[in-house]
């Protein structure tokens, strides 16, 4: 049996591989544009790597505090601020306070005295009765009394008059009762006696007698009471500085020592001086005198005007000067420049090895970085991408 072999032609040959060589060509074509993307996306990461990475550092200098004391002079007879001097213009005034105060005086010990009282004279007999001052009045029980003054006691009539204890003691405040009158001839005692309506009083009492101790405490009150009120007096002022010097106070009592009273005053009277002058003149000395007292190795800051405490010291009256303490503190810092930082010895590092890097530097207080963007692990090599700001 004969095979038959069927040829293809060529034309169709050369149709079919035509047809598969533009496979192959867009494959390469697909690899070659990818590498190229690949390529061109790292040359844009690396160029957005070296273009926005960057570092920024924010330092504080370290903090200081300047203390200073130091003494300034005040003179009446100057008007301004001498400069180079601690010289201020002021007043000095001296015045004079007085204060009083009225005490009681306390409860003392119970002494006997003299009890009186009221009697009423009556005369039931036929004539007029005339009795001389100190008769002598008798009650039931024996106590003795005298009149005070003398008396005509009409017939049939009564009068009132004082009468008195003959001698001390509480035993003669009496109630109220009736008197014999002894000197009178026996038959008329009983037409002409005394009688007494209201108790009797004096035989007993409280003695309040001044003593040393009474007028020293009393003293020491109002003398402490005029040197608050004298202080109270000077008026404040937010723009001037107003110290004062109280003078040894002096005072006196309107009674004596040893005499019996219920009540007596107690009179103070302070001297004070004045010193008044500028609070702006001691703050620009204050201000300069921390300057001064600057290190060379930092720069000042301010003065803390809260801290200033003054004490007048002395007070010349006849050369109208007053000398003045004044203590202030203040803050200075560090003299610390970006420019001071060694670029070089901080670029590639880690921002651990960065933190430590810089906190070896004493002048440095606090440290702030922040890397940008913020997967970034260090610091760039660009010098001009490294940033550094002083916080003032």
């Amino acid at each position: 049996m004969t095979t038959k072999k069927t040829k293809t032609p060529t034309t169709l040959r050369n149709k079919r591989s035509s047809l598969a060589a533009p496979d192959r060509i867009s494959t390469f074509h697909k690899r070659v544009t990818l590498g190229f993307l690949a390529i061109s996306a790292l040359l844009v990461l690396l160029i957005l790597y070296f273009s926005l990475a960057q570092v920024k550092i924010y330092l504080t200098p370290q903090i200081t505090t300047l203390e200073s004391s130091f003494t300034i002079e005040v003179q009446t007879n100057s008007d301004k601020v001498l400069a180079g001097t601690k010289i201020v213009p002021g007043t000095i005034t001296t015045t004079s306070f007085k204060t009083s105060k009225t005490f009681t005086v306390p409860a003392g010990n119970e002494v006997a005295g003299i009890a009186r009282g009221q009697v009423t004279i009556i005369n039931n007999y036929s004539r007029n009765q005339v009795l001389v001052r100190t008769t002598r009045l008798l009650t039931p029980s024996g106590l003795l009394f005298r009149l005070a003054d003398n008396v005509n006691v009409p017939a049939g009539g009564q009068v009132t008059v004082e009468a008195y204890a003959d001698t001390q003691g509480p035993e003669y405040d009496i109630v109220p009762t009736k008197f014999t009158i002894p000197g009178l001839w026996e038959g008329l005692r009983d037409y002409i006696y005394a009688e007494s309506y209201e108790p009797f009083r004096g035989g007993r009492r409280l003695e309040k007698t001044i003593t040393s101790e009474i007028l020293e405490k009393s003293a020491s009150e109002v003398v402490k009471l005029s040197a608050d009120e004298a202080k109270n007096k000077l008026e404040p002022n937010p723009d001037q500085i107003i110290l004062y010097a109280l003078d040894e106070t002096t005072w006196n009592s309107d009674v004596e020592i040893g005499q019996t009273t219920d009540a007596y005053q107690i009179t103070a009277q302070t001297p004070v001086t004045k010193v008044e002058f500028s609070r702006a003149d001691l703050h620009k000395i204050a201000s300069a005198e921390l300057i001064a007292k600057t290190p060379a190795n930092q720069q000042f800051i301010s003065a803390n005007f809260d801290s200033l405490r003054y004490e007048l010291q002395t007070v010349d009256e006849q050369k109208k000067t007053a000398t003045i303490v004044v203590y202030l503190q203040g803050r200075s810092a560090s003299r610390l420049k970006k420019e001071d930082l060694n670029i070089e010895k901080i670029q590639g590092l880690s921002k651990t090895e960065l933190l430590t890097y810089l906190q070896s530097l004493p002048s440095i207080a606090d440290i702030n970085i922040v890397f940008i963007p913020g997967w970034l692990k260090k610091v760039p090599s660009l010098p001009n991408h490294i940033y550094i700001e002083i916080i003032k």
